[in-house]
């Protein structure tokens, strides 16, 4: 129902949302523990304070001389934690809306309380004032009776026992007993005032003591606040528990979607592995098609150029199978293909004694043996040895009715480069039959060669002197809308009206140190058509140009001169080219893709195509080699090849190009791969825009 994409889309969706809402989660638990923590020491704290308050009124009220100065203190302590407790969460969220009532009960009972305690204050001071007249007073009634002085010192005593006790009842006083002080205790009109004085502060302690013990008791039953403060911590707990299980719903959604994802996550990693298997397994197959030779089985041209890169130095004698193709045309390409599978079986079967040699098929009737440097007289006699093997051997098949006898040539080369040189040994032995062997030397002249080379060089400097290095350009046609989507820039040398190619001097360029300037003019020019022409633009660049430190720092400086024309270059890099430095190869990329430049791989197909370093380079655009294209309407194997390069691109999210079509049917099938881009003759020749 959905595509792959699709759905790989949703579990990468539901894994990161599970892991968002986990880590909110953990947040949120951690951050409600923390505020139950903080809002119970509010609540203990609040506690406190008011406890600290009535021990201070307490203390107030039995001693004399206390500091009532810690009873506001109590009160100021009050009010800044509730200043602190209004930028709570109990203030700053709707989370806790009865709790932030009990609070703010509490706090408005604190200030009727901090009043209660200002007049049980007041009158403390009114009855120590009475209590320390009366005391202190005692010595002015020595004239009263002994059993009077008793009737008063018992009830100074009992006032201080009351107070202390802070118990008293109204006859507990025994105010009755004192009724013998009024003024018939007057001897003297200066007493009278003061018996009426003593009389009056008697009368004030029957009114106020009572009052005080009652207020204060009333004051310091702490039951009513203990009540507040229970309500206040159930508040808290019974919101906080709200809270709670919402957080639990949010776990709730995380195991589910937990429970969700991750047999899905199980099941793409598991897919994952299997289509990493069958990649592998397409490479391997790949690998097997341009690394062995169809017909025979054995190693190729390809595996030949691998094998090379492990010696120094080298012998090489190259077979030939004399007049093979006659063979072909009397016989048929079938007993032509028998015989190229009997040759090399029997080469197989020689060298197996020496693991130092290896055997390919590098043409279509030649075989080369490689092996470790050995003197020329040495490679002389394995060659005949070999020949000989085969020739004093008829092969037998059902196709024929006699064995079919056949001659070889071999040419030697232990010089690079040692199959041209090996060729060229053959050419020259090839018309003579009887000649059967020939050794690569400095006989082989050259000369004509050096002068072509002087030649070439020569109309080299002089295209870049007159500004003669030009680009001709090929298109890329998209294969869905059938439109012209860029240009490939081809390097050209215009001498006179001829357009030379650059197989003719580009390899000469670099022996003559003039490769770097035909690369600096093909940037330089590339850049400047795009932005003439409006168009989207490739050109080839060699793994050489990005070690030459000089070419890689005039790109750079090429590029940022115009952002918007650097989007629309694309660099080319040849798939066959040996990567020595692959980190510097990877900075340069890197460095061009900031610039908005893209990278294409060319000719991949054409060697030991490695995906790993197609995906390490970051490329762009994949251009398949056009020896896979060119035949790939008669061969089978081709469009196998093709198809696992395709479906690797595609998993790999790389655009593919196919070179070299040149007709409908070429089209029509690389369509049906999957192909992106075509280029190549049906589309147009390279050409001037």
């Amino acid at each position: 129902m959905f595509s792959k994409q699709v759905k790989i889309f949703l579990v990468v969706f539901l894994l990161i949302v599970t892991v968002i809402l986990a880590i909110d989660f953990q947040m949120k638990e951690e951050k409600l523990q923390k505020n139950i923590y903080v809002l119970n020491s509010f609540i203990e704290n609040l506690m406190k304070i008011n406890q600290k308050i009535d021990d201070n009124v307490l203390k107030s009220t039995l001693y004399n001389l206390h500091d009532n100065s810690k009873i506001d203190q109590g009160f100021e302590d009050c009010k800044d934690l509730f200043k602190v407790i209004k930028k709570s969460v109990i203030y700053t969220t709707p989370n806790y809306p009865e709790t932030k009532q009990t609070i703010e009960f509490c706090f408005s009972h604190s200030e009727m309380r901090k009043k209660h305690i200002g007049m049980i204050q007041k009158n403390n001071l009114q009855v120590q004032d009475s209590i320390v007249f009366i005391a202190s007073n005692l010595q002015r009634f020595d004239y009263l009776s002994r059993e009077q002085r008793k009737k008063l010192y018992r009830f100074v005593g009992k006032i201080y026992t009351a107070k202390n006790s802070m118990e008293i009842t109204g006859e507990d006083l025994l105010l009755s007993d004192l009724d013998f002080i009024n003024e018939d205790l007057v001897r003297r009109d200066s007493d009278r005032g003061f018996v009426q004085l003593y009389r009056k502060h008697i009368d004030l302690l029957n009114k106020n003591l009572p009052k005080l013990i009652k207020n204060t008791k009333n004051l310091l039953d702490d039951s009513y606040r203990q009540e507040q403060f229970e309500s206040m911590k159930k508040s808290l707990l019974k919101e906080h528990g709200l809270l709670q299980q919402e957080l639990d719903k949010q776990f709730y959604l995380i195991v589910f979607l937990a429970l969700i994802t991750l047999p899905l996550v199980i099941y793409f990693i598991m897919k994952l592995e299997t289509e990493k298997r069958r990649v592998i397994r397409l490479q391997d197959e790949y690998i097997r098609s341009v690394m062995f030779d169809k017909v025979t089985g054995i190693h190729n041209r390809n595996a030949y150029m691998e094998k090379l890169r492990e010696y120094e130095s080298v012998s090489v004698i190259l077979f030939d199978i004399v007049e093979f193709s006659s063979i072909n045309s009397l016989y048929g390409i079938e007993v032509g293909d028998f015989v190229l599978k009997s040759v090399a079986k029997k080469m197989e079967e020689y060298i197996e004694k020496d693991s130092s040699m290896s055997l390919f098929k590098v043409g279509t009737d030649q075989f080369a043996v490689m092996m470790k440097k050995i003197l020329d007289r040495e490679a002389y006699q394995i060659a005949k040895e070999i020949i000989d093997t085969i020739e004093n051997n008829g092969f037998k098949s059902d196709l024929l009715k006699q064995p079919l006898n056949v001659q070889l040539q071999a040419g030697i080369s232990s010089k690079e480069p040692y199959l041209i040189n090996s060729a060229t040994v053959l050419k020259s032995i090839a018309d003579d039959q009887h000649l059967k062997i020939g050794v690569y030397d400095s006989s082989y002249d050259n000369t004509i060669e050096i002068q072509q080379n002087i030649l070439m060089v020569q109309k080299i400097k002089k295209c870049l002197l007159n500004d003669n290095v030009t680009l001709l350009f090929q298109p890329l046609v998209d294969l869905k809308t059938k439109q012209i989507v860029k240009y490939e820039g081809l390097v050209r040398l215009k001498d006179d009206d001829e357009f030379i190619s650059p197989y003719y001097f580009l390899a000469l360029s670099k022996k003559a140190k003039l490769y770097t300037q035909i690369t600096h003019e093909v940037i330089r020019k590339a850049l400047e058509i795009i932005k003439v022409d409006n168009i989207d633009l490739s050109i080839n660049l060699s793994i050489e140009d990005i070690y030459h430190n000089e070419t890689q720092k005039f790109i750079m400086d090429m590029l940022a001169d115009d952002l918007e024309i650097s989007k629309r270059l694309t660099f080319e890099l040849l798939e066959s080219d040996e990567i020595k430095d692959f980190k510097k190869v990877q900075r340069f990329i890197k460095n061009v893709k900031k610039y908005g430049c893209k990278i294409a791989i060319d000719d991949f197909g054409s060697g030991y195509s490695n995906y790993a370093y197609l995906i390490e380079l970051d490329a762009d655009i994949l251009k398949i080699d056009g020896s896979l294209i060119k035949n790939l309407d008669k061969s089978e194997n081709n469009q196998l090849v093709v198809k696992s390069i395709v479906e690797f691109a595609k998993l790999a999210n790389i655009k593919t190009v196919a070179e070299f079509v040149e007709n409908e049917e070429i089209e029509s099938i690389i369509q049906h791969l999957g192909i992106d881009y075509g280029q190549g003759y049906y589309y147009s020749a390279p050409k001037l825009i």
